[in-house]
């Protein structure tokens, strides 16, 4: 079954001026206030000093699965921090990173047979991330090192693990792991950053494994669209709507029932969604509207609603800019979180169509939600597949008028029921 969630991600060191999880966790009540079902932290772990990049280094660069690192917080705070959020009704996702480890671990020393070798060392498959060193999953020692650390903090009240580079891990380890943590939590969440294409053909190319989304699927309930990534940013950019809908509707019919994808308009590794629209918020309302009433997971990167466009570093402190906070902008995101709910129970397809606007069908047992969301700003008509007449806007409950086979952008974001 599709896990329909929404999910609100931080980055502990810049979020604050102080960069400490009590920071986050004093903040819990505004973000479970907006309707989110997860916190998800990036990685809370210490971090490498071999090979560092920048002033702090990388929070992926992990010098050691079991301990916090102590310029955030303690193991404490952290323990915290989950006790706050889940009194607030929010589930939290901790960022894994199994792929690769930083390169002055313990087990570089004590046990270099977990890495991938080069001539007698530790290596890593791409030269560009200096910073960390490859883990080889061909040691079934390993294997059970990594399966006790995601144990432990599943143990700890964890509810969920973003996976990073999950498409570098092979895919049947993640069947060993989701059999150990759901033994613990059945309920457990699994979010895999799976990669882009040409990261996957790069490894296959190189005689390494590397698991393919559909691969992925059998496991994880929710998919990064990094496979359609070029696409997503033209869609940004104004142009190839077409092409962008073609591939949601792609890996929507092609991929496991139960999988989502992840519906972000930033994160951490993307440019900020307010840099590239330029603050056009008409765009950004109706791209905000759209990843939210898609049949995937609703995603937002803490900053977005106080429209920031400087995207942090993950090696030097960048902190969020929360002096234009839009409270305005939290009470839609909550509104959306709310509808959603409502509007995804019960679908059995979702289509989308895309020509200068994203059009989306949410097909139910007896009706369907049609919704046209005005991403480019078209200033002018909007052609409908819906019959003319008074319609009421489940998004604002306003109503309006089709006449001719066509609706005024400036209505846009719409979303109305309509029988089938």
């Amino acid at each position: 079954m599709k896990r329909r969630v929404s999910i609100y991600q931080v980055f502990p060191r810049v979020y604050s001026k102080n960069g400490k999880l009590n920071d986050v966790t004093n903040d819990i009540k505004r973000i479970a206030d907006m309707g989110f079902d997860y916190l998800y932290l990036l990685p809370v772990h210490p971090i490498g000093k071999v090979g560092r990049k920048g002033d702090l280094g990388s929070p992926y660069a992990i010098a050691d699965y079991m301990e916090i690192n102590e310029e955030i917080g303690t193991l404490e705070d952290f323990k915290n921090l989950l006790h706050v959020a889940h009194e607030n009704g929010l589930k939290v996702i901790m960022d894994i990173v199994i792929n690769h480890t930083a390169n002055d671990t313990k087990w570089i020393d004590q046990h270099p047979e977990y890495y991938y070798q080069e001539n007698g060392k530790p290596f890593r498959k791409f030269a560009d991330w200096s910073d960390v060193s490859d883990l080889n999953y061909d040691n079934p020692d390993l294997r059970k090192e990594i399966i006790k650390m995601l144990e432990y903090w599943a143990k700890l009240g964890v509810d969920g693990y973003r996976c990073d580079v999950a498409s570098g891990v092979p895919a049947d380890f993640w069947h060993e792991a989701d059999k150990a943590v759901k033994a613990i939590n059945p309920d457990f969440y699994w979010l895999a950053e799976s990669t882009h294409l040409n990261f996957i053909s790069g490894n296959r190319r190189n005689g390494h494994k590397a698991a393919s989304d559909g691969e992925l699927a059998q496991v994880f309930d929710t998919l990064y669209p990094y496979s359609f990534d070029r696409e997503f940013k033209d869609a940004l950019s104004g142009k190839n709507l077409n092409v962008y809908a073609t591939m949601l509707n792609y890996t929507y019919t092609e991929l496991s029932t139960h999988v989502n994808e992840l519906m972000y308009l930033e994160n951490h590794d993307q440019p900020r969604i307010a840099e590239i629209l330029k603050d056009n918020r008409q765009r950004m309302s109706n791209w905000l509207a759209f990843s939210f009433i898609y049949d995937g997971v609703a995603f937002v990167y803490a900053g977005q609603e106080a429209y920031n466009h400087i995207q942090p570093t993950l090696f030097d402190k960048v902190e969020v800019d929360w002096s234009k906070l839009d409270h305005e902008y939290e009470k839609e995101i909550k509104h959306l979180n709310t509808l959603r709910k409502e509007i995804l129970d019960g679908v059995l397809d979702c289509e989308v169509k895309g020509d200068n606007a994203l059009k989306v069908s949410l097909y139910h047992k007896e009706y369907l939600n049609y919704g046209v969301f005005d991403v480019n700003d078209v200033k002018g008509d909007i052609e409908v597949e819906i019959e003319d007449g008074v319609y009421t806007n489940i998004l604002d409950g306003n109503t309006f008028k089709v006449s001719d086979g066509k609706i005024s952008s400036n209505l846009c974001p719409v979303l109305v029921k309509v029988p089938r």
